[in-house]
């Protein structure tokens, strides 16, 4: 235990006798922490909400595979439908 207080003790030290590094470290590491904080905070936010429909059960996936909804590209990519064509598919099913 006595090496670790003396370790703290030199560190300290250290750091006093450098004033402006310190303080350059000390608001790095709160901009670091803060933004880390701020985006896990929007992403719980987010990523914790219920769906904004009222029955989510009756929502439906329009293909036959975990691919359906992608035209090309990436998967990421999304389908997006004119309503003409949502009311045609929708009539079909």
């Amino acid at each position: 235990m006595r090496p670790l207080i003396d370790d703290l003790w030199q560190a300290t030290r250290r750091l006093g006798q450098r004033p402006a590094l310190t303080l350059v470290a000390c608001a790095t590491l709160a901009l670091g922490l803060g933004a880390n904080i701020a985006i896990y905070t929007l992403v719980c936010a987010v990523s914790s909400q219920p769906l904004p429909v009222s029955a989510p059960s009756e929502l439906y996936r329009l293909g036959d595979d975990d691919n359906c909804c992608v035209n090309s590209g990436m998967q990421s990519r999304y389908s997006l439908f004119s309503y003409p064509l949502y009311s045609h598919l929708r009539d079909q099913i």
